[in-house]
């Protein structure tokens, strides 16, 4: 292995001071850990589903129309690099009603064993159970929301047409919403960050952290029928270079309507 390769792993895991032993046994400590996962998520969600559904109800003034069903692992039929995937922890499938959880990049607030092997495994880089269940509920919400609706199920199937990158932005910006809010971790931005398309670090950056910023205020002001207009006239993608205006446009048609 040339030094530029790793150097290159380095940056990948973000591991500053690494001899090439350490990173080869991590990595396949790593991967070995993965086809594992977690053993204290799915007991912890099982205890804890209602109450973080409860907080959640009251965080955002809203209430869940169903309760999801949950899987502890990814689909059999994705790639299994994704499954193994440090971006990659949960999936809201509208067709089944159903969130899976990736709980080998996930831990709990408790300290226990599950927990730190979790740690280790992963170089530090885990994500909290709690806030990934809030974040794929805000997925479930939208869904059935559209379902209540008459809609059908949401967000449609629309990878590879001009309607993917409004969709994914609205999709993922109420779930950043959902999460935000029951954590209390919620932030603004000027409105010039939806203008700087240039300046997003990545396409998760553009939607998850931009598709938050969309929503946010359209949420804030109008709740549920907020996140009603917001799945049924998602961005086009002319809109996708003024999203200001789309926010805008959006807040002054609910003002007339409620």
């Amino acid at each position: 292995m040339t030094k530029k390769k790793v150097e290159q792993l380095r940056k990948f895991l973000k591991i500053s001071i690494c001899s090439l032993l350490g990173i080869e046994l991590a990595l396949i400590g790593s991967v070995a850990y993965n086809f594992r996962g977690n053993k204290a998520i799915k007991p912890y969600v099982e205890n804890n589903l209602t109450k973080i559904i409860q907080k959640q109800e009251e965080k955002m003034g809203l209430k869940h129309f169903d309760m999801p069903s949950v899987e502890y692992d990814l689909p059999k039929d994705l790639p299994q690099i994704i499954k193994i995937s440090p971006a990659f922890v949960g999936l809201y499938r509208p067709e089944e009603d159903k969130i899976y959880l990736i709980t080998c990049i996930m831990r709990t607030k408790e300290f226990n064993l599950e927990n730190t092997i979790a740690e280790i495994a992963n170089f530090g880089f885990v994500n909290d159970a709690e806030e990934v269940v809030y974040h794929e509920l805000g997925h479930f919400y939208a869904d059935k929301l559209s379902e209540y609706l008459g809609w059908g199920n949401w967000p449609p199937k629309v990878v590879g047409n001009d309607k993917f990158v409004g969709v994914k932005m609205v999709s993922e910006g109420i779930a950043e919403y959902f999460e935000h809010k029951s954590t209390g971790n919620e932030y603004d931005k000027p409105p010039e960050y939806l203008l700087n398309l240039e300046e997003f670090k990545s396409d998760n950056d553009f939607f998850y952290n931009g598709g938050y910023q969309l929503v946010k205020p359209i949420i804030d002001k109008h709740g549920r029928i907020g996140i009603a207009y917001l799945i049924e006239s998602p961005p086009e993608l002319e809109d996708i270079i003024d999203l200001v205006k789309y926010q805008k446009r959006a807040i002054e048609f609910l003002d007339l309507v409620r």
